[in-house]
């Protein structure tokens, strides 16, 4: 049985706590208004089922293990909502690579424990090992078809502000029908004053690719695009409304045409993932003094699943608090300061 953590407020980060230390405070304390109190997300990335190998050399298609350390990782999250309570713990942000390759019995096993088995809001963006890497690997294209289905049909059931999404609907070109789906499958929603931004991939991904649907007897398209523009005419509404800004995507890194829409919208930070062996803020991708002197853009990354590590983060007024997860004791976790970050 998991209690009622106290308020993780500027100042009260803990170095080092179980799930079972937690301590519910004193009652003043339980009732700070909501606007003092923040909330909280939790971030990761790479689930990636079955892959279950840190170094090379290693098993990476044990099912079994892979499997467990997922449970260990649901189990964990479902204890912090338990413990913050389910209108303090926003949800959670899985950057990238759901599966390992997009196969239908991978996206199966991801959506029994992302979907099934854990009892939050999941914000998902898919990675290289759904969509990339399967664009002509697969039969028909099937496997990054079915990871783009899957993300459009998800997203069609979150509380978004914005969708870069397009379909054409069904038509009739010689000698088929056809369906083309286009744009860059971005989308944002808000949480508060904070504007979250899921660009999948990498913001100017990318890919064009076909596929027959056997029971439609049809050929569908995909045109996957930049999300440059979209996300220029996104965040500048964000930034009207005096939103603090977070980006989300797979692949950490920056290209000459994304740099300066960083830094015109003043994003606060950006999460990613794909290198597993990596959890929290980075130096070789955070941006010093990139905002002017001691101003700086943090990038952090999720990890992996199979490294049993990801963040949750503490979102206040003018500042956000990071901890890593130890997720390897499943509910009874243990959470580690990772820092304290401001807001822009």
């Amino acid at each position: 049985m998991h209690r009622q953590p106290l308020m993780l407020l500027a100042g009260l980060l803990f170095a080092s706590v179980s799930a079972a230390e937690f301590d519910p405070g004193e009652p003043d304390q339980q009732q700070l208004s909501a606007a003092e109190q923040g909330f909280y997300m939790a971030f990761m990335s790479d689930p990636q089922y079955p892959w279950s190998c840190k170094t090379e050399g290693e098993n990476c298609d044990d099912r079994e293990q892979a499997w467990q350390e997922n449970i260990n990782q649901v189990d964990s999250l479902n204890a912090l909502q338990d413990d913050l309570g389910e209108a303090h713990l926003a949800g959670l942000v899985i950057n990238g690579d759901l599966t390992a390759f997009g196969h239908d019995w991978q996206l199966d096993a991801y959506r029994e424990l992302y979907h099934e088995r854990l009892r939050m809001t999941v914000y998902p963006g898919l990675g290289n090992h759904d969509m990339a890497n399967n664009v002509d690997d697969c039969f028909e294209n099937r496997c990054a078809t079915r990871m783009m289905q899957y993300l459009k049909n998800h997203v069609g059931t979150l509380n978004v502000r914005s969708f870069d999404y397009h379909d054409s609907g069904t038509y009739y070109q010689f000698p088929s029908l056809k369906r083309k789906y286009s744009k860059s499958f971005a989308y944002s929603w808000d949480v508060g004053d904070i504007h979250f931004v899921q660009l999948n991939n990498y913001p100017t991904y990318t890919a064009n690719w076909n596929g027959w649907i056997f029971n439609k007897a049809r050929r569908d398209y995909y045109q996957i695009e930049s999300a440059r523009q979209w996300l220029i005419d996104d965040l500048e509404q964000a930034s009207r409304e005096g939103k603090h800004i977070i980006l989300n995507y797979h692949i950490a890194g920056f290209t000459d045409d994304i740099i300066d829409i960083l830094r015109q919208y003043k994003v606060s930070a950006i999460f990613a993932g794909h290198i597993h062996q990596y959890i929290g803020q980075v130096g070789f991708y955070t941006l010093e003094n990139f905002y002017g002197m001691g101003q700086h853009l943090p990038v952090f990354l999720g990890g992996a699943v199979v490294f049993q590590k990801y963040m949750l983060v503490h979102f206040m007024a003018d500042q956000f608090a990071v901890s890593i997860v130890n997720s390897e004791p499943g509910g009874n976790y243990s959470l580690e300061e990772e820092g304290i970050y401001p807001l822009y």
